[in-house]
C-alpha cells in the first residue's frame, strides 16, 4: 500500500475536497485543478491515493480497483 499521509495533507494550505457525480476527492487543489497529493474515492469502492498534475493522476500512486486488484507505481496523465 502507498505511503500516503493524511496528516501531511491536512497541513497543506492547498488541501480541500470536491464532490463529483461518482466520486469524492480530498487533496491539494491549485488553480482550480487537482495538483499535488490527493485521494479520490469512487462510489463503487475504487480508491486512488497519490500524486496529481493538471487534474490528472500523475506521478507515484496506489490504486485499488472495485474488483479488489491493486496497482502501485507510476501514473502518467491518469494512466498506470
Amino acid at each position: 500500500m502507498s505511503n500516503f499521509s493524511f496528516g501531511e495533507l491536512a497541513n497543506s494550505p492547498n488541501a480541500s475536497y470536491r464532490k463529483y457525480k461518482d466520486s469524492i476527492y480530498y487533496g491539494e487543489i491549485v488553480n482550480d485543478q487537482r495538483q499535488g497529493r490527493g485521494v479520490l474515492l469512487y462510489g463503487n469502492g475504487r480508491v486512488y491515493e497519490g500524486d496529481w498534475q493538471n487534474d490528472c493522476k500523475h506521478g507515484k500512486g496506489f490504486e485499488k480497483y472495485s474488483n479488489g486488484t491493486t496497482y502501485e507505481g507510476g501514473f502518467a496523465n491518469s494512466r498506470p
